[in-house]
């Protein structure tokens, strides 16, 4: 076999029917791949590569098919290449004769089997010359070969680029309409391949990709299925491809992949409508059509594949966020069926895509009331499972649902939930769990719930114990933390029960209050001086409490607020001077710590509530005669003739606090200067005031008026001055 190959040399007198029969045997002998390690010698391959340039046709196509029997060696195909077996294939390809070009293709796909081959086989310009094949017209042979050559080739990253650059999806197309599954496969094997580069995918999309993979994803070959579906999910991964499938309206296929029987198609659509539903623009128009979220909803509670319902249920927590989509979603069923996977579901990724979904679904009325009325999956024992997660933001987002839950809700409904001990516990857990937002989602919840004037609500929350991590929480040093605990502690105490109130001292919650009015603390925020000083006017109205406040200093510090807080921390300072002022055996503390300049101070202020807050207390405190002189001469008249004459609601108070200082006679000559006088004789008109109030008013101008001609000099001592 050597002395046969050898003795065909350039140098050798051309013998044709030589060369035909060497040829001839060669093909003959190339089955038998024992004979390949002699023939693929250097020195024998290159005089086997000058029978492929003689001129007789035959000859020239035995000694083809040995080298692309010889290709098919895996082992010998590096020292094809090295002898130059590519260019010299390459150029034959580019001929006319048919057979020898189809042998020529077939040998270049054995080679591109070879990673280290692929990318030199490309810048050969394999792909030009293969791509003018298919566009003239080819012989099934020829495009079976150039398919199966373009699958290997396009498993180069470096290919993958290059290929598309010249527009080979157009080419996998027209090779898509074959009829042979072979053909099929290696079209929607190089497709999934150019999918799998980013900068390709826009553009075989625009190469008509998609639409030649909804074509061959109808054949019944589940290789081909597997490529099919990998190239979609490829190429809806990209932003620009899933603009372009809205625009184009090309969502059919994939509704019709969520009811086919196959397991992969089903993959493929749940992914597919999990990536649409990222951008906000494609969410409205993915439910244009209502099947659509039929299907999503559907395979959402498809148990058989995890993966599945991953992505369906990541898909609806997307669309969950979009408020216009949220009523659509309720109304169909889509509650449900989040319920079924959370109640069911053990997967840590779709129980928090189902508690993101439930909590924005919980943003609006009918969401929030059919979780309170969904009997059949008992929505908040799910809610309050998932709450107890081990995951930080399945936690943080069923918290946030319990909270929207809570908010806004009528009288029975939140008695229900007061009433559910497993709600309770689950916040007790929440205030307790390490993470920001899960407090606050929680501790907003209970503020909630606390309010209103049912006491049983509030008892309920005290029998739980969620007082006491309240309160802890007023130590935190997150502002954010102390201002939803005050909101608590505000809900809880705020009514005429007084174990609310007293539970507050029984937990050590005063010192935490009156610390964060501390005004050389810097950290202290302005929300919580003025909500903290709020809470104060409430609890000083129990006289346990109160007692404790006083002891503990509380006036001083509203008096320093009364002059340095923000208009709403003196409205709050105002409120609590007046509950204080309604009180006598507090006047004489107010009067030791400053309290009642500080009213007079508010009581100037251009504030209407201010106002109205410290006319009420000043009305109190002048019906004490000890403090009579002394209101007077702190100024108190000045403001109370000032509110007199305004048409606010104070005005009444005012009048009364004005009547009660007249009763003195020390000071009916500061009132008579201040214009009492004209406010008592304008009280005394108005219509509005009720009768005893006028008499008082008529009887006090009399006084006054007796008290003044008292007061003149007489005759006598006008002539002695």
């Amino acid at each position: 076999l050597e002395q046969m190959i050898l003795n065909c040399r350039k140098d050798c007198s051309k013998d044709l029917e030589y060369e035909y029969n060497l040829a001839l045997s060669l093909r003959k002998l190339s089955n038998n791949t024992r004979a390949h390690d002699t023939i693929s010698r250097h020195d024998l391959l290159t005089n086997l590569f000058l029978l492929l340039e003689v001129s007789d046709f035959k000859t020239r196509r035995h000694a083809l098919i040995t080298l692309r029997d010889l290709c098919a060696n895996n082992d010998k195909i590096k020292i094809i290449a090295k002898c130059g077996g590519v260019e010299l294939l390459i150029k034959i390809a580019k001929e006319k004769q048919l057979e020898l070009r189809t042998l020529a293709v077939a040998s270049l796909r054995h080679m591109s089997l070879c990673d280290d081959l692929k990318r030199t086989i490309v810048e050969n310009g394999a792909i030009l010359i293969c791509m003018q094949f298919i566009s003239i017209g080819s012989p099934d042979d020829l495009q079976y070969q150039v398919a199966g050559l373009f699958a290997n080739l396009s498993e180069n990253s470096t290919n993958q680029v290059s290929m598309v650059e010249v527009g080979v999806t157009k080419t996998i197309v027209s090779l898509a309409k074959h009829e042979s599954l072979e053909v099929q496969k290696d079209c929607a094997r190089t497709l999934a391949n150019l999918s799998s580069t980013e900068n390709n995918q826009f553009r075989v999309y625009k190469q008509n990709g998609l639409r030649c993979l909804v074509s061959l994803g109808i054949y019944d070959d589940s290789t081909t299925q597997n490529y099919v579906a990998t190239a979609l999910e490829l190429l809806i991964s990209n932003p620009d491809v899933r603009r372009c499938i809205m625009s184009d309206k090309l969502l059919d296929p994939f509704v019709y992949l969520t009811r086919s029987h196959l397991l992969r198609y089903k993959k493929c659509a749940a992914y597919a409508f999990a990536s649409l539903s990222l951008e906000n623009e494609n969410r409205k128009n993915l439910l244009q059509n209502e099947i659509v979220l039929e299907n999503i909803l559907n395979l959402a509670v498809y148990q058989s594949d995890l993966q599945i319902q991953r992505d369906s249920v990541f898909c609806v927590a997307n669309l969950s966020d979009t408020s216009e989509l949220q009523l659509n979603i309720i109304k169909n069923k889509g509650i449900d069926a989040l319920s079924a996977v959370g109640k069911y579901s053990n997967d840590e990724l779709s129980l928090r895509h189902v508690a993101r979904a439930l909590s924005s679904l919980t943003g609006i009325d009918e969401g929030k009331r059919e979780v309170l009325n969904n009997k059949t999956n008992n929505v908040l024992s799910i809610l309050c499972r998932l709450a107890r997660c081990k995951d930080k933001l399945t936690q943080r987002y069923a918290a946030l649902a319990l909270c929207n839950v809570s908010n806004n809700v009528n009288t029975d409904e939140k008695g229900r939930l007061v009433q559910d001990r497993d709600i309770l516990k689950t916040m007790l857990f929440l205030l307790r769990y390490p993470d920001v937002d899960v407090k606050r989602f929680a501790s907003l919840s209970l503020a909630a719930l606390s309010l209103g004037n049912h006491s049983d609500s509030k008892l309920r929350i005290l029998e739980e114990g969620l007082l006491a991590p309240i309160i802890d929480l007023l130590k935190y040093p997150d502002t954010e933390i102390k201002r939803c605990a005050l909101l608590v502690v505000n809900g809880i105490t705020l009514g005429k029960h007084n174990t609310s109130k007293e539970a507050v001292p029984e937990h050590d919650g005063l010192k935490p209050i009156l610390s964060g009015l501390d005004q050389e603390e810097k950290d202290n925020d302005e929300e919580c001086t003025h909500t903290s000083l709020f809470l104060l006017g409430t609890l000083v109205e129990n006289e346990t409490v109160r007692s404790h406040l006083l002891e503990m200093g509380s006036i001083g510090i509203a008096v320093k607020l009364s002059y340095s807080g923000s208009i709403e921390s003196k409205r709050a300072v105002g409120y609590y001077f007046a509950v204080l002022a309604s009180n006598i055996e507090c006047h004489e503390e107010l009067a030791l710590h400053g309290g009642m300049e500080a009213i007079i101070n508010l009581a100037s202020s251009a504030d209407i509530e201010c106002q109205e807050h410290t006319a009420f207390s000043l009305a109190y405190i002048a019906s004490n005669r000890d403090y009579q002189v002394k209101l007077v001469n702190m100024g108190a008249v000045r403001p109370l003739v000032s509110m007199m004459n305004s048409e606010a609601e104070s005005k009444h108070y005012a009048g009364l606090a004005l009547l009660k200082l007249a009763d003195n006679f020390e000071n009916h000559l500061t009132i008579a200067e201040e214009g009492g006088i004209q406010a008592l004789l304008h009280l005394g008109r108005n219509r509005v005031a009720d009768e005893e109030l006028q008499y008082k008013a008529a009887l006090t101008v009399g006084h006054l008026a007796s008290n003044t001609i008292e007061v003149l000099p007489t005759k006598k001592e006008k002539e002695t001055q």
